[in-house]
């Protein structure tokens, strides 16, 4: 064994791997659900051996031919011989090459937004507990858009992407609902510029659902509005974090019109903010079978962020650092679960995963930059008075502010919007592995309130990565299944 271990010579191409991946923050190895995992930003994910995972990451730092001597004491000489061979074919198909390209900056003068958001109505009749937005006003006199500044904001939509063949109107609030005569004139607005400019308009809504009458309901189905509902889960949670003004609880109202809305064939979607109150694997399976029972077509997760919020919150809502993992930990459960339930072919309890959609993306090639904004880019926001902001979580904040639909964008503003951004972020996100994923996470959320940013904040991000390990390590698994139980995973899970 001694003299065979002495004649094992690591090949050109390992050593200059080795010196690679010491050096790469694009790479990285991964010791997650029941696999090791090689992962690189591009969204590469190739499981590796014991022995791989020993060469890279158990004795990183240790001289080449040390860990050579070390890998045969613990593996066997032919093991790693033939190792040392598959490594010159990985290397040969360029499997440890250079860093992986950053994703381009974005530049102002590319701004084509395909969507608007308009914040339609600054008022609401609900005082949930944890909103950022000033209880609807977002920080000024309650006020209502008129149509006037909604054709300005679709024009402006246009003027900025003519090349665009579809457009996105987005009504928001507050309450958008409580606007409803300038919802119907805008679309009619949008319906006459298609036909004009042979373009095409969808229609969606962020509601709280308390504001349903049959002219209403007629109009969204006839004009094939999406929607986006908040139920924050059964009557106890809903009505303690989502009361109307007057404090009587709203579960019962949302319930009766998210019913009356799917009925009529109206797309729902039901948003639920996650607070200690529904920090556990049943409180997250009671909401999704609160959406299923309601006939909606998805339920979408998030976790309460009070961040922003005025006045005093409830801290017995937030979600700190140790509660972030805590949910990463409840949500590694539930796929654990529907991976098994796909296994022995019970797919009936399944219905929501919380990786699932980060796992279709690296399965895709789409994971680099997974949760980069739209912000400026894809999408902005006008405030009723008509001024324009990176997105509708900026309303109010006129530090952020980046033009008006009088003089149109302000790409100095949203130059310099990204620039103090990248400043704040830099420092910390270029040590971190999972940057070209996160891009950074939310620009709202690491907002100082006077045009600055902070860097991002350790829970967000710590809590990131588990979430991004956990998808890794799961798409690995998965990938190992026979394809029928892969099938039944896939199908399984689209309630998402």
């Amino acid at each position: 064994m001694q003299s065979r271990a002495v004649s094992l010579v690591a090949p050109p191409e390992l050593l200059a791997a080795i010196e690679a991946l010491e050096r790469s923050t694009d790479t990285i190895f991964l010791d997650v659900q029941k696999r090791k995992v090689l992962f690189r930003a591009d969204g590469l994910i190739v499981a590796v051996s014991d022995l791989v995972y020993d060469l890279f990451v158990t004795l990183r730092g240790v001289p080449p031919d040390e860990r050579i001597a070390s890998l045969v004491r613990r593996h066997g000489a032919s093991e790693v011989s033939k190792a040392f061979q598959a490594f010159a074919e990985m290397c040969g198909v360029g499997l440890f090459a250079g860093p992986v390209s950053e994703l381009p900056r974005k530049r102002p003068a590319d701004v084509q937004p395909s969507g608007i958001v308009l914040m339609v109505a600054q008022t609401c009749n609900l005082a949930c507990t944890y909103c950022y937005g000033g209880g609807g006003s977002y920080g000024s006199q309650v006020a209502r858009m008129d149509p006037a500044t909604a054709r300005a904001a679709i024009d402006l939509m246009i003027d900025r992407a003519p090349a665009r063949d579809k457009y996105t109107v987005i009504f928001f609030g507050g309450e958008p609902l409580l606007n409803f005569r300038l919802i119907r004139e805008t679309v009619g607005y949008c319906e006459a510029r298609a036909q004009e400019l042979g373009k095409s308009f969808s229609h969606s809504m962020t509601t709280n659902g308390t504001v349903l009458t049959d002219a209403i309901l007629d109009f969204l189905r006839e004009k094939r509005f999406t929607l986006m509902v908040s139920l924050d889960g059964p009557q106890a949670v809903q009505d303690s974090l989502r009361p109307f003004v007057t404090g009587r609880g709203s579960f019962a109202v949302v319930i009766h019109n998210i019913r009356r809305l799917t009925e009529a064939g109206v797309p729902v979607q039901m948003r639920a903010t996650l607070t200690r109150k529904t920090l556990s694997a049943e409180a997250i399976h009671e909401v999704v079978r609160i959406g299923r029972e309601l006939g909606c077509n998805r339920v979408v997760m998030s976790p309460v962020d009070t961040t922003k919020s005025e006045g005093k919150v409830d801290e017995a809502l937030q979600l700190g650092s140790e509660q972030l993992m805590e949910l990463e930990r409840i949500y590694e459960a539930i796929t654990e679960e529907n991976l098994e339930h796909a296994r022995v072919g019970d797919t009936a309890r399944a219905g929501y995963d919380p990786h699932v959609r980060m796992m279709r993306s690296l399965a895709q090639g789409k994971g680099r930059g997974l949760t980069q904004c739209g912000a400026c880019f894809g999408m902005a926001a006008t405030s009723s008075d008509g001024t324009l902001f990176p997105c509708h979580r900026f309303v109010g904040m006129d530090a952020y502010a980046i033009g008006d639909l009088a003089s149109g964008f302000d790409l100095a503003r949203i130059e310099e919007f990204f620039a103090r951004a990248e400043r704040a972020y830099t420092a910390k996100c270029n040590e971190c592995w999972a940057r070209q994923i996160c891009c950074g996470l939310c620009y709202f959320r690491t907002a100082d309130g006077d045009g600055g940013f902070a860097e991002p904040d350790d829970g967000a991000c710590g809590s990131f990565r588990a979430s991004l390990e956990n998808a890794v390590g799961f798409l690995a698994r998965l990938r190992e299944l026979p394809e029928d139980e892969q099938r039944r995973y896939v199908e399984s899970v689209r309630f998402v």
